[in-house]
């Protein structure tokens, strides 16, 4: 019969759902029509979603869903627009993974980004409470490009009787371009330090900062403002050979629009920080940050970028590969 694999996933989700809703708490399933309206609530977000779909994706745009049975019963409609996650885990070569082991979460969502990345049809990605790689891969404390390709755009929440919630959550992909890269291997253009004899060494590994006082800066001003209208990211490369060390990265916006940064008075400036121990960066060891650059003021540009080494520690600091993102347009 051609349909029993979509009533199989219908079977399942139904299945695991009221699995989850009675283990959460028994003691408040007085009957088995409060059971029947919960499955159907719960039910009914794929549903929604699926109408949603049906409603904004366009020819030739993809959404990965999870349960792809279920959503093309739901609304045949969306016939090749779907993809599921299985087919991804399937292609990465994943076939048990546990919650804690983290090499392969890291293997996984790097491969689950790449796929992303590389394939420029999938429009949205839509994720639910039951999938488990799904799960692993959203609820993981890792800093990398994910945070950036995704971005919320709706939301369909639901509570069952026994006062348990959950939701739907459809993610819009955003798509970014490279808009400028600095080794940091030689002296970048422009460039300043605080102090200003504060000593730098430049070389294939990166420029490396002698970090002898309690705040010493590497600033990089920008041959043109990065248009904060759109979304936009760094990356950058640091290794640290110093112990608690506090790592400010600021950008520095231009509201009189004359191409510089002046001053605080004139213009400002906006921080995101890094602690050493919080972050877990062991000294000796290379890592990439990622960082969102942040919006400025009624679209300010942003003209300039400040590494600051705060603390008392002394050591040094190697960055290098610092790669801006920007938002395409199209």
């Amino acid at each position: 019969m051609k349909n029993k694999p979509v009533l199989a996933s219908l079977l399942i989700l139904l299945a695991v759902t009221s699995y989850l809703y009675a283990s959460h708490n028994m003691s408040m399933w007085r009957s088995a029509n409060t059971a029947s309206n919960d499955a159907s609530m719960a039910l009914g977000a794929f549903v929604e979603a699926s109408q949603w779909l049906s409603e904004n994706l366009r020819e030739g745009e993809i959404a990965l869903v999870p349960f792809l049975g279920v959503f093309s019963v739901l609304n045949p409609e969306l016939g090749d627009k779907l993809m599921d996650y299985e087919s991804i885990w399937s292609s990465a070569g994943v076939t048990i993974f546990e919650r804690g082991d983290l090499k392969s979460l890291e293997r996984l969502r790097r491969y689950f980004i790449d796929f992303l990345q590389n394939n420029w049809e999938i429009k949205y990605v839509v994720r639910d409470w039951v999938e488990p790689y799904v799960t692993f891969l959203f609820g993981a404390m890792v800093s990398d490009e994910l945070m950036f390709l995704l971005s919320e755009i709706k939301i369909l929440p639901f509570t069952l009787s026994t006062g348990w919630s959950s939701k739907i959550t459809i993610y819009e992909i955003v798509r970014y371009t490279s808009l400028f890269s600095v080794g940091l291997s030689y002296p970048p253009k422009g460039y300043s330090t605080s102090p200003p004899n504060a000593r730098i060494q430049y070389s294939w590994s990166g420029a490396t900062i002698e970090k002898v006082g309690p705040g010493v800066g590497l600033y990089l001003p920008l041959e043109s403002g990065i248009n904060a209208s759109r979304k936009n990211f760094l990356t950058v490369q640091i290794r640290l050979d110093v112990e608690d060390l506090e790592l400010a990265i600021v950008f520095y916006f231009d509201r009189n629009r004359d191409g510089v940064f002046s001053d605080y008075v004139t213009d400002y400036a906006k921080t995101a920080t890094f602690n050493q121990n919080e972050m877990g960066w062991v000294r000796g060891q290379w890592y990439t940050i990622y960082q969102t650059i942040p919006q400025g003021e009624a679209d300010d540009p942003m003209v300039q970028i400040g590494f600051i080494l705060i603390g008392d520690a002394v050591g040094t600091v190697t960055l290098k590969d610092l790669i801006v993102y920007t938002q395409t347009t199209s």
